[in-house]
């Protein structure tokens, strides 16, 4: 979905109350990572990879198993809490995938997607975004991809087929 290793990935992410960079402080594949501060005093802070043909590939996710991306929470006294929400073309959300990550430590986050409640062929996105909060607060992301047990397509659009 999205490897985080250029201007043009940050580019396809859409952001409120969050200030999005590469940084060269996490990756878990390739060169770089994708930082990102969440400011305070926001309401729902959130980014957005949204959009079949901009954001991701297909709007058709129906052949993965999974969503994985990997995440570090730099913290070293507060953990990370957040949530993975799914959107559907049709307008139609999942936001019940709670995310927690204790401070100062790395996780791969696997959402099955067996467990989205929407209809896994009409995908518009996914959106990770937290409460309001009192603290600015940084993470770390890398890597977000759609998992499968048969080797499939890459979802980044523009690319050649691979392993995805």
């Amino acid at each position: 979905l999205n490897e985080a290793d250029s201007e043009a990935d940050v580019a396809r992410w859409t952001k409120t109350g969050v200030t999005l960079h590469l940084t060269d402080a996490f990756s878990t594949s390739g060169g770089q990572g994708l930082q990102a501060d969440f400011a305070s005093g926001v309401k729902f802070p959130n980014i957005r990879l949204f959009g079949a043909g901009t954001g991701f590939a297909s709007a058709d996710w129906s052949s993965y198993g999974a969503l994985q991306f990997d995440v570090r929470n730099p913290n070293p006294d507060r953990a990370a809490v957040f949530y993975v929400k799914f959107h559907q073309t049709n307008g139609s959300s999942d936001d019940t995938h709670f995310v927690s990550v204790p401070a100062g430590q790395t996780r791969t986050i696997t959402v099955p997607l067996r467990e989205v409640r929407l209809d896994l062929t009409q995908m518009k996105g996914i959106e990770l975004w937290m409460f309001q909060l009192e603290q600015p607060f940084r993470l770390y992301f890398d890597s977000f991809r759609l998992t499968s047990k048969t080797p499939g397509g890459t979802m980044v659009p523009g690319s050649e087929q691979g392993a995805g």
